[in-house]
């Protein structure tokens, strides 16, 4: 459970963040997905020994899994609309290398945690250092420029 929930929020992630992008834009619904991402990273620590454990790191987890599908429907097209022509490919492809990058020092830098005899707690939120910053990042981040566009702005 805990580790298909954030596949499972992906799935429903995605789709959400699509539709409620195109209803909201993408500069609100991107601060609102690393929000919670951040969020949910963080009730990590907060997770209660004992038998409701599993569940409640399930529900967690589902809940990073919908910012991330999040992230796939909002950051791609926001990436190739600030992106110049010429890097666009560049910049989508390196960005899909980044994920697979970030998943695989996630899980080295994990288990050389783990190994060192850290917290459960603290190697699983880990993520909430990485979010705080992204979520900062974000805040000054202009609209997107084919809606600001649209709405006649430009």
């Amino acid at each position: 459970m805990i580790a298909a929930g954030p596949l499972a929020g992906i799935f429903v992630g995605s789709p959400l963040a699509g539709w409620a992008t195109d209803k909201f834009g993408r500069k609100p619904m991107f601060l609102v997905d690393m929000g919670l991402f951040l969020a949910a990273s963080a009730a990590q620590f907060f997770v209660t020994s004992g038998d409701g454990a599993v569940i409640q790191l399930a529900i967690i987890r589902f809940l990073m899994g919908v910012a991330i599908g999040g992230e796939y429907s909002i950051g791609g097209p926001l990436l190739s609309e600030f992106s110049p022509p010429k890097l666009r490919g560049r910049l989508l492809g390196l960005t899909l290398i980044a994920w697979y990058v970030g998943f695989m020092m996630a899980f080295i830098i994990g288990t050389l945690l783990h190994d060192a005899g850290t917290p459960w707690r603290l190697v699983i939120g880990t993520s909430t250092i990485l979010a705080f910053v992204l979520f900062l990042a974000r805040i000054g981040l202009p609209e997107s420029p084919s809606l600001a566009h649209y709405e006649g702005t430009a």
